[in-house]
């Protein structure tokens, strides 16, 4: 949150040595001046804001991916939210991006050398503050200036004008909603100005969420006024998962399906598709391991585009650089079509990919997720006609709500069409069971097709389609992988390090780079 020095009381500049926290003294020559910019504040509602306006703004990246914001407040240190930095205590796998008009095509990137969280942080709303010190000292320039820190006895007087900055999709406000380019820094009023300090709004987890420090919020402007005791304050946070830009149920034209499932994906062999593929991060693709058992194949990902079989100008096709196998697949434990174990793979693309409307990540699920029976989710894919084919019908994403069936209706419906010895059993539970009405009309049969379901308008990739025995109604539903099985082997493929474990953990956002995030 920035304000303006002129309305100020108790502004000071940087001191020469400060003492951060207990142990940490920054000992340089600072910056005479700060918190200057090269044009005038002006509050444009719902606008992108004009180049060097917010010098100091910083982008927070974790393996190559935006998680939060922060401010620059020296030429080597980050002042940001401390709970943006439980995923990982390895400053290696942090970034930082600063002089940023838009993510993630301009700014000078930078290394992180060490991480610094304040030693009252609680996981929950308290010392939420960290600091990130940058290997190389950033050089000063119109589009890079730090930001002025108050002195310790400084309170922003009722009425004092200030601006929250950061990047993000806002539902009525944002740079997005008016249209702009994804990732565009933007700021923004909220619907009431002299609300207490932003509208009430959730956490990444859906769940509400209060904070004493604002970050990784979406951009508001307002105007201070202190809250009662007894007052909540809440903000929204910018998800960067599961973020479906297609939000009218009646669009069912290409680009639209494109829009609103950005993250899926066709996984090609030899530039052919052979199954569906979901974007778990730039550079990472979740998909079912039966599909990757050919030899001497190239492998290859197609995202932003809603055609199987054609390129779009929004379309990415990046070459696979190591597929990754979980060791414990087991594939016709019966026969030919039931019982498919640990069904997962991971692709590792050569580059990463540019998010756009049409190329997105997903989030996973917690841990200890379980999907309840009778919920409601969508499976999206390019399907197979009513009659046996050996190519898709539909050359365009299509979707289909389905229905959680409990797993243990779902294995005596197994026992009864197989005649497998009941005592055997067939659904597990690293599986979903999930039924349709109209599977006759079109039906997943080249499996990987995730299966998504939203939380307060953020989708979770839940299960991939592993096996079933055909497209006829009157056969028992197909079987779904369960992702939250699986996040203790994806977080360590994909970072190399074992997850750790947050307490009350419903949801664990990982967006990969994995996000961690706790809920209240």
């Amino acid at each position: 949150m920035a304000c303006r020095p002129g309305e100020l009381q108790g502004f000071t500049y940087p001191l020469s040595s400060a003492r951060l926290g207990n142990q940490l003294y920054v000992e340089d020559s600072w910056l005479q001046a700060c918190g200057q910019t090269n044009i005038s504040c002006k509050m444009v509602k719902g606008k992108l804001v004009e180049v060097g306006k917010w010098p100091w703004q910083a982008s927070i990246l974790f393996l190559g991916m935006y998680i939060c914001s922060g401010s620059l407040i020296h030429h080597q240190w980050i002042l940001t939210a401390a709970h943006c930095l439980q995923r990982s205590t390895d400053p290696k796998q942090y970034s930082v991006r600063v002089g940023v008009q838009r993510l993630p095509e301009n700014g000078t990137q930078l290394l992180v050398t060490r991480i610094v969280i304040h030693e009252g942080f609680n996981n929950l709303i308290s010392q939420d503050v960290a600091l990130l010190k940058l290997r190389d000292p950033v050089s000063w320039s119109p589009l890079i200036q730090p930001v002025c820190l108050p002195s310790t006895n400084f309170k922003p007087s009722i009425g004092t004008m200030c601006w929250v900055i950061g990047w993000g999709l806002t539902d009525t406000q944002g740079c997005l909603g008016a249209g702009e380019a994804p990732g565009a820094l933007c700021v923004a009023a909220p619907t009431d100005p002299g609300a207490p300090c932003a509208p009430s709004g959730t956490g990444p987890s859906g769940k509400p969420r209060l904070h004493r420090l604002v970050s990784t919020i979406r951009p508001q402007t307002f105007t201070i006024r202190w809250p009662d005791p007894v007052s909540k304050v809440t903000v929204d946070f910018v998800p960067t998962c599961g973020v479906s830009y297609e939000q009218d149920p009646t669009l069912r034209d290409p680009e639209a399906m494109a829009r609103r499932w950005p993250w899926m994906v066709s996984v090609q062999a030899n530039g052919t598709h052979i199954c569906a593929g979901t974007l778990i991060a730039s550079q990472w693709v979740l998909t079912v391991a039966h599909c990757l058992i050919q030899r001497d194949v190239v492998y290859s990902v197609r995202a932003g585009s809603p055609w199987i079989d054609q390129m779009v100008q929004t379309t990415s096709d990046v070459p696979v650089s190591q597929v990754i196998v979980n060791s414990k697949f087991q594939s016709r434990r019966y026969w030919s079509w039931i019982g498919q174990d640990n069904d997962i793979a991971l692709l590792k693309l050569e580059g990463a990919l540019k998010y756009s409307k049409y190329i997105g990540p997903i989030c996973l699920p917690g841990l200890d997720y379980v999907m309840k029976d009778q919920s409601l989710c969508t499976v999206t894919g390019w399907g197979r006609p009513r009659a046996d084919g050996v190519w898709p019908q539909f050359r365009t994403i299509q979707e289909k709500e389905v229905t959680v069936v409990n797993s243990t209706e779902c294995d005596s419906v197994y026992h009864r069409f197989s005649k497998i010895p009941s005592l055997v059993r067939i659904i597990n539970s690293q599986m979903i069971c999930a039924e349709d009405l109209d599977r006759e009309q079109f039906c997943y049969e080249t499996s990987g097709e995730p299966l998504a379901c939203p939380v307060e308008s953020t989708w979770y990739l839940v299960g991939m389609v592993s096996w079933g025995p055909g497209c006829k109604k009157s056969k028992p539903p197909p079987i779904y992988l369960q992702i939250s099985s699986y996040q203790h082997w994806i977080w360590e493929r994909v970072t190399g390090q074992a997850l750790p474990a947050p307490p009350r953990a419903l949801f664990l956002v990982l967006p990969l780079p994995l996000s961690l995030l706790t809920v209240l």
